[in-house]
């Protein structure tokens, strides 16, 4: 992301009234949301750089593009754009980098078993 897109998304962020989570559905997962109709033009380049440089994560079961910056992962859930700590992300498999697609798991499943298989091949009786 340049420098003038990532300073405009820290002065959004910096300038948005964010509002607490209270239902009781999310009890045990507090954040932090917007919602686009009350947030003007910004929540649509706010939204669009989340599209643009996120990362796919999972924060409590829900998988979504990840934008993380400067302690906070935010992510859109249509009409809102939330935010919560870091640290409240799902922990990433084993040897990823990023929460891996359905594709990405099989094909390292595929490319593990390649690797593993052996070439045996069957002899003819005479």
């Amino acid at each position: 992301m340049d420098r003038t897109l990532l300073n405009r998304i820290r002065r959004i962020i910096a300038e948005a009234k964010w509002e607490k989570a209270r239902s009781a559905a999310y009890a045990n997962a507090p954040h932090q949301y917007i919602i686009c109709f009350r947030s003007g033009p910004e929540w649509k380049v706010f939204a669009g750089a989340i599209r643009t440089h996120g990362v796919y994560r999972t924060w409590k079961g829900h998988r979504y593009k990840y934008l993380i910056l400067d302690g906070k992962c935010h992510w859109v859930d249509f009409p809102a754009l939330n935010r919560a700590d870091v640290t409240t992300l799902d922990p990433l498999p084993e040897g990823w980098d990023h929460d891996p697609t359905d594709r990405e798991i099989k094909k390292r499943e595929t490319e593990r078993a390649s690797q593993n298989r052996k070439v045996h091949k069957p002899t003819k009786k005479k």
